[in-house]
């Protein structure tokens, strides 16, 4: 990744962080954190029972498919 590359991509997430933080009130920062967290934590969660699910499935299809040739 360029210089040029990353720069931007700090830029944009940068921007987008502090315009939106005016706009969250001090009582609602603590539930917009929480909800991060917990959005963070459940997609790392499915994102681990899904690999798991694809590795049981080319399991299971590379044994099938060895039964089936002779």
């Amino acid at each position: 990744m360029s210089y040029f590359d990353l720069h931007a991509k700090h830029t944009i997430i940068g921007g987008t962080v502090f315009s939106a933080l005016p706009n969250i009130g001090s009582d609602q920062f603590l539930t917009t954190f929480i909800m991060a967290v917990f959005g963070a934590v459940v997609s790392f969660i499915a994102s681990l029972i899904l690999k798991k699910l694809y590795r049981i499935i080319q399991i299971r299809l590379k044994s099938k498919t060895k039964k089936e040739t002779p």
